[in-house]
């Protein structure tokens, strides 16, 4: 066990861009549509003039489902702190999609005052200092800005398999909980002054995927690295390799069920 691995860190994805990038699930084009529907209830526009901001982009997984959604017109830049998920995010996405990454935090975002129209998070919020990002989303949005707070999160409760895995890395990865991520973003947003109108939009859906998907998945969490680490590799493999098992089904696959959402609030 390398001393890198062992004294990784929630939230700590270096080393783990690649696979990040091959295995992690998009985001639902319904989740993103609702997303613009709302920018542009409030009178922004999706052109020239609007600036859209990623933040927490990592391998641009969520940016590049931004541009998909917005569409060619708008300036759109991802920030990223990490420098491996950054590369791989400038590697993944082709230069057509015209999109920026930018070394940043979402503590201190490198974005003029008031220039940015949207200020999107997808699957990092949970990692923030959250009120130092709120005021840094304040700080940026122009009139009408949105900031818009998504995640894919794993339906444990209509998956045998995934309430197995929670349970196991309750057990094995040091100080984890499946609730980890059951923030009440509508309360958060609800409370910053600055937001008027708020909304949240979840969709249900699902994937089906291979063994080596579900274990290359699994390996892009820095959480699950840390049960790797705390019971060593051959427990870690075997013990998943007992869990999947009785999850297959007649062609080979896996039935992964996600429950998406965006909570979206638009400023005063």
């Amino acid at each position: 066990m390398s001393n890198s691995i062992s004294r990784r860190e929630a939230g700590d994805f270096s080393g783990l861009s690649q696979n990040y990038q091959r295995h992690r699930p998009d985001y639902p084009e319904e989740i993103t549509a609702a997303g613009v529907a709302f920018l542009e209830a409030g009178g922004r526009a999706c052109d020239a003039s609007l600036l859209a901001i990623d933040v927490g982009a990592g391998t641009g997984i969520s940016t590049r489902a931004w541009r998909r959604a917005l569409g060619l017109a708008c300036c759109l830049v991802g920030i990223e702190p990490g420098q491996d998920m950054c590369r791989e995010a400038v590697a993944s996405t082709p230069i057509e999609q015209r999109i920026d990454y930018l070394i940043g935090t979402a503590e201190a975002l490198p974005i003029a005052t008031g220039k940015g129209g949207l200020v999107a998070v997808g699957q990092a919020a949970h990692w923030f200092d959250r009120p130092r990002f709120y005021a840094e989303a304040s700080r940026v949005l122009g009139p009408a800005g949105v900031i818009a707070i998504m995640a894919n999160n794993r339906d444990w409760a209509q998956s045998a398999f995934f309430d197995r895995y929670e349970a196991f890395l309750e057990a094995h990865s040091p100080g984890y909980n499946r609730r980890y991520r059951s923030i009440d973003f509508d309360d958060e947003l609800a409370r910053l002054t600055w937001i008027g109108a708020s909304v949240t939009c979840r969709h249900r859906w699902a994937r089906r995927v291979t063994r080596d998907q579900i274990v290359g998945l699994l390996l892009s969490s820095s959480l699950a690295q840390r049960a790797l680490a705390a019971i060593g590799a051959d427990n870690f493999f075997a013990t998943l390799s007992e869990m999947i098992d009785p999850a297959v089904e007649a062609d080979g696959l896996v039935h992964f069920p996600y429950v998406t959402e965006i909570h979206l609030g638009r400023r005063r």
